[in-house]
């Protein structure tokens, strides 16, 4: 289940999580692309070097998904959707979505079912 959330707050959760995170892009072929990046907020916009790959890929889908692992053992990774544009040597990805997100588990500690798995960006459940 995914919940909406308001991007206000991606900024903070990017000090809890760290700047560097993996970029999802598509290529030519319809595949994805993988890559580690280092990410700074500017503006309510992410932005990171520009590499090669990433510049052919979103010139062709700039549609993009960044993703920052679970920094604990059965916690959330973060999940941003955004469109990138390109200005010199760096990629200016727009956020349009984010979520917290993590594997579904059928107990939880205390026995009972969990249901939700994913939260707001900014929520207190974390």
């Amino acid at each position: 289940m995914s919940i909406s959330v308001q991007l206000n707050e991606l900024g903070s959760q990017m000090e809890r999580y760290g700047m560097s995170a993996y970029l999802l892009t598509v290529n030519e072929n319809i595949t994805t692309h993988i890559a580690n990046q280092t990410f700074s907020i500017v503006n309510s916009k992410l932005e990171c070097p520009l590499s090669r790959s990433a510049e052919r890929n979103v010139a062709l889908h700039p549609k993009v998904s960044i993703l920052w692992p679970a920094y604990e053992i059965d916690g959330y990774s973060m999940i941003v959707d955004g469109y990138c544009s390109r200005s010199k040597d760096l990629l200016i990805i727009e956020p349009i979505s984010a979520v917290l997100h993590r594997p579904a588990q059928n107990k939880s500690d205390d026995n009972r079912t969990r249901e939700d798995n994913c939260v707001d960006a900014d929520s207190e459940e974390v």
